[in-house]
């Protein structure tokens, strides 16, 4: 039900991009990587969720962000490439999670915990992310996050261009189910 809601195309590569509109987390970069990595796999599809109703201190400023994010996508020729889509409510993030081949976390920003690295991985989905802040130290090598350095466009294409390893998302998985309890 979720991918006819968004119009996604399962025969492609999904790739999907939760996070709030705010340059730091690395919107353009992914753009870029994209635009890169479609050079030698047309069948690449982002998927990127529209602002949610954030604090009315910041509402402008992601509206503005999210803008002009549309007119960057337009410019690099990426519209039959980019999906944005309503913000997905937190009961349905398993679901869109599931329906990835990788999720992109690429910020500029220190990540604490990291939840969002967490949570696709638990679902099976590995994830692409710089290694900002605790990032690197939440997961051993080979549990299902790829590290790329900051900013490294060709580095992030050549990842979302490989084939996933199962194992890695897997032994991901089981690394959490392990190590971390809800609370």
């Amino acid at each position: 039900q979720l991918t006819k809601r968004l119009g996604v195309d399962t025969t492609k590569k999904i790739v999907v991009f939760p996070h709030r509109p705010d340059p730091d987390k690395g919107f353009l970069v992914a753009l870029a990587a994209l635009k890169y990595a479609l050079q030698y796999d047309p069948n690449l599809l982002l998927l990127i969720p529209e602002p949610p109703k954030s604090v009315k201190a910041v509402r402008t400023r992601e509206s503005d962000f999210f803008s002009y994010l549309r007119d960057e996508v337009k410019k690099l020729n990426l519209e039959d490439y980019v999906i944005f889509h309503p913000w997905i409510n937190i009961g349905e993030m398993p679901e869109y999670y599931s329906l990835a081949d990788y999720c992109l976390a690429l910020s500029n920003l220190p990540e604490g915990f990291g939840l969002s690295m967490l949570q696709p991985i638990s679902c099976l989905t590995p994830v692409i992310s710089t290694p900002a802040g605790a990032v690197s130290e939440l997961l051993p090598e080979n549990h299902g996050i790829k590290l790329v350095p900051f900013d490294d466009v060709e580095m992030i294409a050549a990842e979302l261009l490989d084939t996933p390893c199962d194992d890695s998302a897997q032994n991901g998985r089981d690394y959490i189910k392990k190590n971390y309890d809800l609370s």
